[in-house]
């Protein structure tokens, strides 16, 4: 004689549970107001460019940017982009702190069209930090797939700057900002430790 056990659970009863909770939790989540509109997701400014430094005694310590290579390994770009988004005014931000007074900055060959970075004070400030800038001036790609507008280009520089004692870890903050379609987005990392 066959026994059936009361206490288990049936496939129609586990499947009428489901059924009976979908629409509860589909009711409860959270859905942007574009996700049921016409309207596109907001743009947004990322990229991924390697700071690092190098500390020698007696002589200058070395930074070295580097944002090249393509997306999504390396660069600067702008997500939930449309093919017609036109892209101005990019520009990559680092602050570090008051104690790395001058930051000597020179393009390496594969630079692209990016500025030198310069000691910035109409970037928004932070209290014992100083920003150095670098602007794009380069074209930009669209990437179907993606709906992403990428920089052609990253930036490539070194930086030497002399400090009495070449410190173990160096806190920077990163700021990426540009200008899409008239609307200006930017986006901050850190605090990050060199």
């Amino acid at each position: 004689m066959e026994t059936v056990n009361k206490n288990t659970l049936s496939r129609r009863t586990l499947t009428k549970g489901a059924l009976w909770s979908a629409p509860v939790l589909a009711a409860s989540s959270t859905v942007p107001s574009y996700a049921v509109s016409d309207e596109h997701a907001p743009m947004e400014v990322s990229g991924f460019v390697r700071l690092s430094k190098e500390c020698n005694t007696g002589r200058p310590s070395v930074l070295t940017l580097d944002g090249t290579g393509m997306y999504p390994i390396r660069g600067f770009w702008i997500m939930e982009a449309e093919p017609s988004t036109v892209a101005v005014n990019a520009k990559l931000t680092y602050y570090f702190p008051n104690s790395i007074k001058q930051v000597n900055w020179t393009a390496q060959k594969n630079n692209g069209e990016w500025t030198t970075p310069q000691i910035d004070v109409t970037a928004p400030p932070k209290e014992n930090f100083i920003a150095f800038s670098t602007t794009y001036y380069g074209e930009w790609d669209y990437d179907d797939e993606d709906a992403v507008l990428r920089a052609i280009t990253g930036p490539s520089f070194w930086g030497t700057f002399t400090s009495p004692i070449c410190p173990s870890s160096i806190t920077t903050y990163a700021l990426r900002t540009v200008t899409a379609d008239g609307i200006t987005i930017t986006e901050e990392r850190g605090p990050n430790q060199l």
